[in-house]
C-alpha cells in the first residue's frame, strides 16, 4: 500500500512502516496540489496535520484513499460521516501526538 506522509513524524515510525511493507513517501505537499499529487502517484493512505483541509471535495477527488490519519478536531461530524460512507478509515491524531501517528495507522491497517 502506498502511503503519503505530509505531516512530520519520526524517522523511527517511518522506518517501521517501510519494514512492514508499506511504500512510504514523506513529503510536504501544499494544499492546492495535494489532491493531484495523491491521484497522480496512486496513494491509498495519507497521514496529515490539521493544517490540511479535509472536506467532502477532498474525499470525492481522492477516490483511491482508504485510510487517513488526521486531527479529528479539524473535521466536522458531517465530513467524518461522509468519509465513513466512502469506506475510508479515519485514524485520529493530534498535533501533540505526531510521534505515534505511524503506529496508529499501522494498527488500523
Amino acid at each position: 500500500m502506498k502511503l503519503l506522509i505530509s505531516h512530520k513524524i519520526s524517522q523511527i515510525n517511518t522506518d517501521l512502516l517501510q519494514k512492514a511493507g508499506y511504500e512510504v513517501t514523506a513529503i510536504t505537499v501544499v494544499q492546492n496540489q495535494l489532491i493531484n499529487y495523491i491521484n497522480d502517484n496512486g496513494f491509498e493512505a495519507l497521514i496529515t496535520s490539521s493544517k490540511t483541509a479535509i472536506d467532502k471535495y477532498f474525499i470525492d477527488n481522492c477516490s483511491k484513499i482508504k485510510i487517513m490519519g488526521c486531527d479529528f478536531s479539524s473535521l466536522n461530524h458531517d465530513v467524518i460521516k461522509y468519509a465513513n460512507s466512502h469506506n475510508i478509515k479515519l485514524v485520529n491524531i493530534s498535533e501533540g501526538y505526531a510521534v505515534a501517528v505511524a503506529e496508529l495507522v499501522f494498527a488500523h491497517l
